[in-house]
């Protein structure tokens, strides 16, 4: 089963940093892109439908979306960055609707010392941007070289569902719709919807809908009004959100509104 971490996925210019000793993690997905620098000995990587071993001083940036996973088998020490797509809207803009066979790539000397340091000595924002571009500017580069491909093309079945809603959840889509979509049967699908993400499929659509609105109404220069987050957001009305809203996350999203910065 694929964990969907609604953490990494909601709040704008998100930013968290981790250190792992041995690190292993299930097979997850969020909306956040995750940038992994390996600080010592080797970790395996699995990236939807790819397996790829990181070496110490190798990174791996994992897109939003993708599913991802991994295993140390004798010693790691980890570094985990997750982060906002805002702090490089251009990088993703460039990127636009395409993925990469391997995620895995590196760095000079130079520009990994540089990247480490700048972000563990400073929490200003703008110096965030600069490290990230860095960094997303280097792993364009490479995996341009490698070879990109539209997210679509990926062939196993849950990335299909999985670009399937990220492209039409403001829509009113059912189950039905995507397996015609996609052409499944209608019963195959939802049995294999529910055993990769353990939940149906309105209830993830539901999950992936709040968290958009959740960026938005948290975002400071977002101005519109929680009707317009709600239709936005593939809600068919105001009322239909904050019922699920309330449902969800046990508070009103006007609430949340409140916490803008």
């Amino acid at each position: 089963m694929i964990i969907y971490q609604h953490e990494n996925s909601s709040v704008p210019y998100n930013f968290d940093v981790v250190d792992y000793e041995n690190f292993s993690y299930i097979p997850h997905v969020h909306r956040n892109p995750e940038l992994v620098c390996v600080l010592r000995g080797e970790v395996r990587a699995t990236v939807d439908e790819s397996v790829q071993i990181l070496h110490e001083g190798e990174f791996a940036l994992i897109l939003p979306n993708q599913v991802h996973g991994y295993e140390t088998e004798t010693e790691s020490f980890v570094r985990v960055f997750v982060f906002g797509e805002e702090y490089v809207r251009e990088f993703f803009s460039l990127l636009g609707d395409r993925v990469c066979k391997t995620n895995g790539f590196c760095l000079s000397e130079k520009d990994r010392s540089f990247f480490l340091d700048r972000m563990e000595r400073s929490s200003d924002r703008m110096d965030r941007c600069a490290c990230f571009y860095l960094v997303c500017g280097e792993f364009l580069r490479q995996k341009t070289e490698e070879g990109l491909m539209p997210a679509h093309e990926r062939g196993e079945l849950m990335h299909r569902m999985l670009y399937y809603i990220t492209q039409y959840y403001p829509e009113n889509i059912t189950l039905r719709g995507a397996a015609e979509a996609l052409g499944y049967e209608e019963h195959y699908l939802s049995r294999r919807f529910h055993a990769c993400f353990g939940r149906n499929f309105k209830q993830f659509v539901n999950e992936y809908r709040l968290q958009h609105a959740e960026r938005l109404l948290l975002d400071p220069n977002n101005s519109l009004s929680v009707t317009e987050i709600a239709l936005a957001s593939g809600f068919q009305s105001v009322r239909n959100f904050n019922r699920v809203y309330r449902a969800a996350r046990n508070r009103e999203p006007r609430e949340l509104r409140n916490r803008r910065s």
